[in-house]
């Protein structure tokens, strides 16, 4: 008899603890899921993408932030071009990676120099964009390992998203 009161007392007590732990539980998971995808989207508004291009140079995408932008920019009006470009290599480096370039495909330091440059020769471009961004729009940056810009037409080479 007192083991079966034992054992009924254990299944009150846990009975009782247990719906308030189960009704947090899901909850709590949410929360956490939410910020870890604020926190994957903060960090993919800003990234690098070099994809493979059969029988012509990589192709590289690079995402930047409004406040990335005006990192840019200040860098821009502040240092000359070599230092603009070792500054924005430093800040890119940082960027979320995605490399779709191939069997040991790699994203280069050259590639990020490529990317500086191509932004200091177009900088005019770059500027007319951002002066059109809203506060969370961003803009995209297209060109390819040696640095090709389309001069025709700058939007298939800055665009904003």
């Amino acid at each position: 008899m007192k083991k079966l009161l034992r054992l009924l007392s254990v299944l009150t007590v846990s009975g009782t603890a247990m719906p308030t732990v189960i009704a947090t539980s899901p909850y709590q998971k949410e929360e956490n899921n939410l910020q870890n995808l604020e926190d994957l989207n903060r960090v993919k508004r800003q990234s690098i993408e070099k994809w493979y291009k059969f029988l012509a140079h990589d192709e590289l995408k690079i995402k930047f932030s409004n406040e990335n932008i005006k990192e840019i920019i200040f860098l821009f009006e502040s240092k000359k071009e070599e230092e603009f470009i070792k500054e924005l290599v430093k800040m890119m480096k940082k960027f979320y990676k995605e490399d779709h370039s191939g069997a040991g495909g790699y994203i280069f330091d050259s590639d990020y120099e490529i990317v500086a440059t191509t932004i200091w020769k177009n900088f005019s471009y770059f500027h007319e964009i951002y002066l059109g961004l809203k506060n969370n729009e961003g803009i995209v940056i297209k060109t390819n390992t040696v640095g090709y810009w389309d001069n025709d037409n700058p939007n298939n080479s800055i665009y904003k998203y």
